[in-house]
């Protein structure tokens, strides 16, 4: 073994009684190796945790090929695993997410390839493993999860370095960059008692509350003073109860209201007494950009995701980690506009 505890080609020699020269033919499956050889090579190599590094193997491809380095990429996944390519491309900050993490990897000279699946589809899921594999790639990136608060994945982990993006519930859990609701929802609480707002009001999405761990009402609760709270002043909506939620809303009657529901946000839009509306993320919704809230950067989260991964890949750190890291992003406070000259950076 080296100095690092990895395993390379002259420990695998050694324990096979084999020079290098052979190891390196049987690893790239040379004719000029019997079977049966090359298999006894490569079960050595499996049983001294060998691992091999994709991008020395390629650069070796490569100088043997006569190319030049500045050719070489490889590549690394980003796996969306309960959402099709279709409802993805549909979202403009989704959009900006895949790109801003392909060219951060891109930097590194690594190619970013984008996997997605229907929700549910669990033997989808082991495919895009087994495809993970025969390609060689071994970093993934787990993008956030858009229809369901938690996902669990049977895979051999021990093949992969793995980042998880986003608040979804995994298991196992791995090291993670995410948005921080809760100093999301605490920054518009601040912004709003500020400005002198006695009676502060959600109305949240039970499934994102839920799929963030509640951080967004735990937010929500550690902020509101309660000398400021009136009553029941949280309402988790499933997106189908408009009913309860205006009768909810007429017996609050707060002066403002934080929307974290895109459907709430259409309900209260109907009215011609809305009090006054602060979201949880600009992009909850198209109504969301005409109004004052937390604009959450999309772009930051790509990077940010893609650059831990690098570093994982850096070190060769696979498998399940012992003590998952996990990065906030904080939004950024944005007044409201008039829906007139806005940008999409606004």
């Amino acid at each position: 073994m080296t100095k690092s505890g990895r395993c390379n080609y002259r420990d695998i020699a050694a324990a096979a009684g084999v020079c290098v020269a052979t190891v390196s033919l049987a690893m790239r499956k040379h004719p000029s190796i019997p079977a049966e050889t090359r298999e006894r090579i490569l079960a050595t190599a499996d049983k001294l945790g060998y691992r091999p590094n994709a991008r020395v193997a390629e650069l070796m491809g490569a100088i043997r090929r006569n190319r030049s380095v500045e050719e070489l990429s490889e590549a690394a996944a980003l796996f969306w695993s309960d959402a099709s390519r279709a409802r993805v491309k549909s979202f403009a900050h989704l959009r900006e997410f895949e790109e801003a993490a392909r060219a951060r990897c891109a930097k590194a000279g690594f190619d970013l390839e984008f996997f997605y699946q229907e929700a549910g589809a669990e033997a989808g899921a082991k495919a895009t493993e087994r495809v993970l594999r025969a390609r060689g790639i071994r970093g993934v990136i787990l993008a956030p999860l858009l229809q369901r608060p938690q996902r669990h994945l049977e895979w051999a982990w021990e093949n992969f370095s793995v980042v998880i993006a986003g608040s979804g519930q995994w298991q196992p859990e791995f090291h993670r960059v995410r948005f921080s609701h809760f100093e999301d929802v605490g920054l518009i609480v601040h912004q709003l008692l500020h400005r002198r707002k006695k009676r502060i009001a959600l109305v949240a999405d039970a499934r994102v509350d839920n799929r963030s761990q509640h951080a967004m009402t735990g937010g929500f609760f550690a902020q509101v003073p309660i000398e400021v709270r009136r009553g029941d002043s949280v309402f988790l909506s499933n997106g189908r109860d408009k009913r309860a939620f205006l009768r909810w809303l007429n017996e609050q009657r707060p002066e403002a209201l934080i929307v974290g529901s895109s459907e709430a946000l259409g309900w209260v839009a109907e009215r011609p007494d809305a009090p006054e509306l602060v979201v949880t993320s600009r992009e909850l919704a198209p109504e969301a950009r005409t109004c004052a809230g937390v604009k959450q950067d999309y772009v930051a989260l790509g990077e940010a995701a893609a650059e831990q991964l690098l570093g994982l890949l850096s070190f060769n750190q696979t498998g399940v980690p012992a003590n998952p890291v996990r990065i906030y992003l904080r939004g950024k406070w944005v007044e409201r506009r008039a829906a007139r000259g806005m940008t999409n950076d606004q």
